[in-house]
C-alpha cells in the first residue's frame, strides 16, 4: 500500500531530523557513506549547483536582491519531501533520507560560504 510507505518514509524522515542519527531512523551509516552517489549528489546539489548559477548571472550581468535571493535558494539542502517522493516512486527511500540529512548538515558550512560570495 503506497500510504503506508508513504507514512513509513515520513517518520523516517521525522526521525532522522528529530535525533539528526541514522540509526534511530533505521538506515546504516556505512551504508549510506560507502554509496558513491551520496557525495556526488551532494556535491552538485550544494557546490555545483550554487556555483553554476553564481557564475551565470555574473556573467549575464543579473545582479541586485533578486540575484542573490536565486543564488541563496539554489544553495539549500535537499527538501524533506525528498523521502516521500523516493518511496512514492519506488527509489531508495534510505538514500533520499541520508541526503536531506547530510546536505542539511553540510549546509551549516556551505550557505554562509555561498553568502560570502554573493556579497564580497
Amino acid at each position: 500500500d503506497r500510504c503506508a510507505k508513504c507514512d513509513k518514509a515520513a517518520y523516517k524522515l521525522y526521525r532522522q531530523h528529530e535525533y539528526l542519527s541514522f540509526d534511530d531512523a533505521g538506515s546504516k551509516p556505512e551504508r549510506l557513506l560507502s554509496n558513491k552517489f551520496i557525495p556526488f549528489a551532494v556535491c552538485v546539489r550544494l557546490i555545483l549547483v550554487p556555483l553554476v548559477c553564481l557564475g551565470s548571472f555574473k556573467a549575464l550581468n543579473i545582479t541586485g536582491e533578486t540575484a542573490q535571493i536565486a543564488i541563496m535558494l539554489e544553495s539549500c539542502p535537499c527538501a524533506a519531501i525528498t523521502s516521500v517522493f523516493a518511496v512514492r516512486f519506488d527509489y531508495d527511500e534510505d538514500i533520499a533520507a541520508g541526503l536531506v540529512v547530510v546536505t542539511t548538515l553540510l549546509s551549516i558550512i556551505t550557505l554562509p560560504i555561498m553568502a560570502y560570495l554573493i556579497t564580497a
